[in-house]
């Protein structure tokens, strides 16, 4: 019984001799055809992924850009006024909340002096003065001209001058709007985006 089957090396395949049919030459073709229609819908698939990507992209950056039109809409209608008086105003004709307002001088030599600071401001105010700036000016253009006589007729004199340069100058102020987006406005009535760190968290 053993001898019927032969040792695996001498196991020949046969291979068939028979022509191919045509069924066998359409299962290639139908075969090729549908590999070709799925490469092509994926491919296809990939484009229109690409597009809602992009589209996706596009919607994003015009929702930002909007938004940074509105904020800069709003902060827009806030700026600081120095009063004849030596007032400090903020005005906000924005309709919305400001928040964490400070104000100040840049003097040449002391740099930044301090007005007022104020956590929030009702929208209904409208304007809202730092009542304390008056004051504060006073002293400092005293201690600044301290300095530089002790005549008391010249004293009075030099004061009176400092504030009128220090109005002419104009003040400077910061401020978050509704968005808690932070800005700082300029003596020159510019409006600027403020970095983070000028405000405390």
């Amino acid at each position: 019984m053993l001898d019927l089957i032969p040792p695996l090396h001498v196991i020949v395949i046969k291979v068939s001799n028979e022509a191919p049919k045509v069924t066998d030459y359409l299962s290639i073709i139908v075969g090729f055809a549908a590999l070709t229609v799925a490469a092509i819908a994926a491919y296809a698939n990939l484009q229109t992924n690409k597009n809602q990507a992009r589209q996706l992209k596009q919607l994003e950056n015009d929702n930002s850009a909007r938004h940074a039109d509105e904020r800069r809409q709003q902060a827009s209608r806030v700026w600081f006024h120095f009063t004849e008086n030596h007032v400090a105003i903020l005005r906000n004709e924005s309709g919305l909340p400001v928040y964490n307002i400070q104000v100040w001088l840049e003097d040449d030599t002391y740099g930044r002096l301090i007005l007022g600071t104020v956590a929030y401001s009702d929208p209904n105010d409208r304007s809202t003065p730092f009542r304390s700036s008056r004051d504060r000016v006073k002293k400092l253009a005293e201690q600044l001209v301290s300095n530089y006589t002790q005549d008391e007729q010249r004293r009075e004199l030099a004061i009176i001058e400092q504030l009128k340069i220090w109005r002419l100058r104009g003040i400077e102020g910061h401020f978050r709007d509704a968005s808690n987006t932070k800005w700082r406005r300029l003596t020159d009535g510019s409006l600027i985006e403020a970095p983070k760190q000028i405000f405390p968290d």
